[in-house]
């Protein structure tokens, strides 16, 4: 699997456990009724804080702070059609599969041309000794 098929599907389950309160309220399905900026905004920082759990985020080798890629995936998020955020909690679940499909491509699209992705692959914490040892970079 490929980083950013790795990327990808990291970013289409944690999308999913969002809680639904925070995802209707960027739908515009939630109390107010309108769609809130904010809501984007926690959606893409929850994102990115779980995104660097595994993943090393860098534009030319050098590392790129949270809050430019949490910039950058809310106004994507922000970007995306009306109907797109309400099929995301719509009730039929092919609709939301769909609208959850539409939103990790337009989010991977975005990140994956501004910054540069690396899966790190996480220790063994099991029985036996580490089976993997990550390589070393070099740093000049």
């Amino acid at each position: 699997m490929t980083d950013r098929a790795k990327l990808s599907s990291f970013i289409a389950i944690r999308l999913a456990a969002i809680d639904q309160s925070t995802k209707r309220c960027f739908a515009g399905t939630g109390v107010s009724r309108r769609r809130q900026q904010d809501s984007a905004r926690s959606i893409a920082k929850d994102l990115v804080r779980h995104i660097r759990v595994n993943h090393r985020i860098e534009r030319a080798g050098i590392r790129v702070d949270d809050t430019e890629v949490t910039a950058l995936a809310a106004t994507e998020l922000w970007k995306l059609p009306e109907a797109v955020a309400k099929d995301l909690v719509a009730i039929d679940a092919n609709r939301k599969e769909v609208a959850r499909a539409a939103i990790v491509d337009a989010l991977v699209e975005a990140l994956t041309r501004n910054y540069e992705f690396t899966f790190i692959q996480p220790q063994y914490r099991g029985m036996g000794p580490p089976t993997y040892v990550e390589p070393e970079v070099d740093s000049r």
